[in-house]
């Protein structure tokens, strides 16, 4: 499987906004990209305003409403991350 997301960071001097900076396809199963999306945004999080994001709606609403609160306990957060 294969699925598109995009790396999103603040731009602008006077008027600050967010932008969509590249992206990039992750590969594997579905949990295996969700995995790694979670990585990645967790790995942003004293980045303020730096985010990835699923170019697919319906791929990122699947991935709050099922992954994300399955995946995103205390242990996962720190850096802990085992299944």
């Amino acid at each position: 499987m294969k699925i598109k997301i995009g790396y999103w960071d603040l731009v602008g001097n006077e008027k600050i906004y967010s932008q969509l900076i590249r992206t990039e396809t992750l590969v594997g199963s579905k949990e295996d990209i969700f995995k790694e999306f979670y990585k990645r945004n967790n790995s942003l999080r004293y980045c303020n305003g730096s985010y990835w994001k699923f170019i697919s709606e319906i791929v990122q609403k699947e991935y709050k409403e099922i992954f994300y609160p399955k995946y995103n306990t205390a242990s996962h957060y720190y850096g802990n991350f085992v299944d």
